[in-house]
């Protein structure tokens, strides 16, 4: 079972529509369910577990959807960053960082990736580092929440 604490305000259905709206991006039930019930936190345990080709990928955090108050910044508006300079595209929606600042981001469809922000390549074209930094996790927000185990199993 995963705990959430240091959790953002309690949303409404509206508020997360409203974000959808402004954003150009529709978030699927178990995104909005989480929202609606979390709102970002530290997650507990931490840890996306190893893959044979990829280490574990340890949480920071889980962004608020709006209005945070640590100054960490919010799902919101590390997405309008990351779009208005040009290094996420705009069919990924950073919900999590991990302590690299790395992003975990959904789709529209709820598949959930690791993006890389701490590699970007000069000979390569925009749409080819997004691709090459762009990696695929789970088919569903909730199965990612559900694979997250503490650091010493993640191996």
């Amino acid at each position: 079972m995963i705990i959430f604490s240091d959790c953002g305000r309690k949303l409404s259905i509206e508020e997360i529509t409203s974000l959808e709206k402004k954003l150009g991006v529709t978030f699927s039930e178990d995104i909005k369910n989480y929202y609606l019930k979390h709102n970002g936190g530290t997650p507990e345990p931490d840890t996306f577990p190893a893959t044979d080709e990829y280490e574990p990928i340890i949480i920071s955090s889980f962004l608020s959807m709006k209005e945070d108050s640590s100054g960490g910044g919010t799902l919101e508006e590390t997405y309008e960053k990351g779009i208005s300079k040009g290094y996420l595209p705009n069919d990924l929606v950073p919900f999590a960082v991990d302590w690299g600042n790395n992003y975990l981001c959904f789709d529209s469809m709820g598949k959930v990736y690791f993006f890389a922000t701490d590699s970007w390549f000069d000979d390569l074209s925009t749409e080819e580092n997004i691709n090459k930094n762009k990696r695929l996790l789970c088919d569903t927000f909730n199965q990612f929440i559900n694979s997250l185990v503490d650091e010493d199993e993640a191996y």
